[in-house]
């Protein structure tokens, strides 16, 4: 994840294979009790083409 604004509740991750970052917001984020979006942590997800490049449609903790 390399960018994630708690107040407006919405970020960015960065593909391990390269390419654009993906918009994520936090409703589509797998919060448990032990993981919140912050810059830094390894996330998985799936994302579908929006008009600017991609959106998250699914985040959970990388194992």
């Amino acid at each position: 994840m390399t960018f994630y604004d708690d107040r407006k509740g919405f970020g960015f991750i960065r593909p391990d294979q390269g390419g654009q970052d993906v918009y994520f917001r936090r409703d589509v984020f797998g919060i448990s009790n032990d993981l919140a979006p912050a810059k830094g942590i390894r996330v998985k997800f799936s994302a579908i083409p929006n008009k600017k490049g991609f959106t998250a449609t699914r985040i959970e903790a990388a194992q």
